[in-house]
């Protein structure tokens, strides 16, 4: 019998997908997170250090937090 140890560089990622559902609309978190990222390069400079999302589907809007200081928010 073949003794073999796992190790976690062996381990297989799984694939991720999270949808939000809301009133008849659904949201895609990575399109979302993408989106963000994108409203904030066009509208700032610097590094993107720390990221908080905040996901509102009854504004049809995402609000944003970048590096604890700008706060800006992307329609959905």
């Amino acid at each position: 019998m073949n003794d073999v140890k796992k190790t976690e560089t062996d381990a297989l990622t799984a694939a991720e997908t999270i949808k939000i559902q809301f009133s008849g609309l659904e949201y895609d978190l990575d399109e979302i997170k993408a989106a963000v990222e994108a409203d904030y390069k066009s509208k700032f400079e610097g590094e993107i250090e720390s990221i908080q999302i905040y996901i509102k589907p009854e504004d049809r809007a995402a609000y944003y937090v970048i590096n604890s200081e700008i706060r800006d928010m992307i329609g959905l």
